[in-house]
């Protein structure tokens, strides 16, 4: 009896089969990205994250007394 692979495995497959390295997929009514690629991982998540991001940008407040 042969086993079956796994789930990673199968997603491997799928990505170099579409030949992407970002991925988006709804499984059971949940969304995903797959990003596959150190690069897809920098550029979505480090240089863009400020563009898909809905909180607001923590600013830093300097305060110095005068004595």
């Amino acid at each position: 009896m042969s086993e079956s692979p796994l789930p990673c495995v199968i997603v491997d497959r799928y990505l170099t089969s579409v030949d992407s390295d970002v991925v988006y997929l709804n499984l059971l009514g949940a969304d995903h990205i797959i990003l596959n690629s150190n690069e897809a991982i920098s550029d979505l998540l480090d240089k863009r994250s400020a563009l898909y991001s809905d909180r607001v940008r923590a600013s830093r407040i300097h305060h110095t007394s005068a004595s």
